[in-house]
């Protein structure tokens, strides 16, 4: 396994992570194996930005005597209504919900403190011009955290949060067909098949060439989310090679673009993990 420092922090990453989504949908017989597997093949980097008892206490089982062996993305601003996850900024909300993370996990520190899905103006200003941000800095002043981030989606606001000095570490969204979309894309319309097709070219968007240029300036490290474009880059359909790309490829395109450190992957099974690792 390779292995690949995050921002200036002096901690090495392992090139393959797990995401969030996959161990979500799995039992906790299931998790302990897809997260025991996952640390005897090298992998040390997870995220988990899903709010809710049961799969952090899942995680928390499959951890037992094995935390020092696995980095963990923690989420502040990540929340639940109606059973989906969603972002608050509300200060108490966003801590009441942190601290309930760290309960259900059963850990007293995350590795990276991941400010949650800022995405907009209006995002940016509420996570890193009020009090969510002096929250999140006397976290880290404590050691609850050991370094702090974001997750984002818009290579714009990226760059914003990677000028801001305060972070190490972005999660972002990256593939082959994102590359080729405006910086200023929303999320959502590129989740949406027919406003994906209208938005995207054959000609890579200057724009987030420059974000990935920036956090490689900045010694600012992305972590990726959105490899496989949610399986879509495994059909011809959206594949800009004119034909199914493999998930080694789509690995291999992301790790490298400038600047990434790892590639969180949603893998439900030893199976999976394997897949991703040839």
């Amino acid at each position: 396994m390779e292995y690949r420092q995050i921002g200036k922090t002096g901690i090495q990453a392992s090139v393959i992570g797990l995401g969030s989504e996959g161990i979500a949908r799995i039992s906790a017989a299931e998790t302990d194996r897809v997260i025991g597997f996952a640390i005897d093949q090298g992998i040390n980097i997870m995220d988990c930005c899903m709010p809710g008892l049961e799969v952090q206490n899942h995680i928390n089982r499959a951890l037992r005597g094995k935390r020092e062996k696995m980095l963990i993305q923690g989420h502040i601003g990540s929340s639940a209504t109606d059973g989906q996850y969603d972002a608050s900024r509300d200060i108490g909300t966003c801590r009441s919900n942190f601290e309930n993370l760290l309960k259900g996990l059963g850990t007293g520190y995350i590795d990276f403190g991941m400010l949650f899905f800022v995405d907009t103006d209006k995002d940016f200003s509420l996570c890193f011009e009020d009090d969510l941000l002096e929250y999140v800095m006397r976290l880290k002043e404590k050691g609850v955290i050991r370094a702090i981030g974001a997750s984002c989606h818009n290579s714009e606001i990226a760059g914003r949060i990677a000028e801001t000095g305060v972070v190490d570490l972005i999660m972002f969204s990256v593939n082959p067909v994102f590359d080729m979309t405006p910086v200023n894309s929303d999320i959502y319309e590129l989740l949406d098949d027919t406003k994906l097709r209208e938005k995207y070219t054959l000609s890579i968007e200057p724009g987030r060439m420059r974000f990935y240029q920036l956090c490689e300036q900045r010694q600012v490290s992305i972590t990726v989310m959105k490899t496989l474009l949610a399986g879509k880059l495994l059909s011809s359909e959206f594949s800009p090679l004119g034909k199914a790309m493999s998930v080694s490829q789509c690995i291999h395109y992301a790790l490298t673009r400038p600047a990434v450190a790892s590639v969180l992957l949603g893998a439900k099974s030893e199976a999976e993990i394997t897949g991703e690792l040839s």
